[in-house]
């Protein structure tokens, strides 16, 4: 009798430790009852632990999630990055569009046309200063009569949308 109670014992805590190990404890608990308590658990042992390896799948899952996130977050600063525009590079932009000008390298045409097309790649840029610094490095523009007072407020629409 007292060698069936331990077999019984010994096989719910081959069960247990199946279950512990991401096994089926019950179907573990039935195998140890009927070949041996020790075979079972030898076997239990020698076979990958489940819960161990779902972890670790976890874990790479969760690490493969937060590379590419950060990946996504680095590609949207480099967009963002290239899109940006600060007051110095639309003065120095609008300089040498204006040098070309004076140099008789553009016609009126071709300037007023390039003029525009600044000005409307200006407004899906995103600014990348406070409007008011944007505004205060092109005012050089305004005062070499590089720009007129209609452009100027075109502008100042587009910065301060």
């Amino acid at each position: 009798m007292e060698i069936f109670i331990s077999w019984l014992v010994l096989s719910i805590i081959v069960g247990i430790l199946a279950d512990q190990r991401g096994r089926n404890g019950i179907g573990w608990g039935f195998l140890a009852g009927l070949i041996s308590p020790l075979l079972a658990g030898i076997i239990l042992f020698i076979i990958p632990n489940v819960k161990e390896e779902e972890e670790k799948f976890d874990r790479l899952l969760q690490e493969q999630k937060v590379a590419k996130r950060k990946r996504i977050k680095e590609e949207q600063e480099k967009i963002d990055n290239a899109l940006k525009i600060t007051g110095a590079d639309f003065l120095l932009s609008m300089d040498k569009l204006h040098q070309l000008y004076v140099k008789n390298i553009l016609s009126v045409i071709e300037y007023e046309a390039r003029k525009l097309k600044l000005f409307e790649e200006l407004s899906i840029r995103i600014i990348g200063e406070a409007p008011e610094n944007f505004l205060g490095n092109i005012v050089p523009l305004l005062d070499q009569k590089i720009l007129s007072i209609e452009e100027m407020q075109k502008i100042k629409e587009i910065v301060f949308k």
